[in-house]
């Protein structure tokens, strides 16, 4: 099986907190669909299974979520994971650094937009290519020569990570076997 190197994780807290409802639904349609308790009405059953079935696919969606990375490595690429199926695969000769920047949280019902950190994915202008993809914009935004990603839906950012990421990619750009000067 496939298995990326992860690089900057999804927000597992508020997928977790988002997958409490969907869970709680899927609960309360096995409990009434005769499994969890003895359930004589036949309807109610009838019911409990349609709601149980129902809250499987959210819950699916977001235990899939839950498990994909926003940024992960594989064969020479950066792989991004901003939009639903397969992750963008950018060539790492593309990308320059990892940058600490901030924008809005693009939370639903909220007037007035909280801030939050991103990451910024600093990319080569003359990847003229690589300038602009589709991706779900609550998740971060792809234009220029920079990706960012809304640190809403990453793992907690700081400077710290960020270092992290920049030492991470010049260490998979050095030729296999280089030595460092000391």
């Amino acid at each position: 099986m496939f298995m990326p190197e992860v690089w900057l994780k999804s927000n597992r807290r508020a997928l977790a907190f988002g997958m409490a409802v969907p869970l709680a639904l899927l609960l309360v349609g096995l409990a009434l669909s005769g499994l969890i308790l003895p359930v004589e009405a036949t309807w109610l059953r009838a019911a409990g299974w349609c709601l149980a079935i129902a809250a499987l696919l959210p819950l699916g969606l977001l235990l899939r979520e839950l498990l994909r990375p926003r940024l992960a490595y594989a064969d020479g690429r950066l792989l991004v994971y901003l939009r639903p199926g397969a992750p963008y695969r950018v060539p790492l000769e593309v990308v320059e650094c990892f940058l600490l920047g901030q924008g809005p949280t693009m939370l639903p019902g909220r007037e007035r937009q909280a801030e939050t950190a991103n990451v910024i994915v600093r990319l080569a202008e003359r990847a003229e290519e690589w300038s602009f993809r589709e991706i779900k914009p609550v998740l971060g935004n792809w234009c220029g020569s920079y990706i960012t990603l809304r640190g809403t839906w990453c793992e907690p950012l700081d400077v710290a990570t960020v270092h992290r990421l920049n030492a991470r990619l010049d260490a998979v750009r050095k030729p296999r076997g280089a030595q460092v000067a000391t």
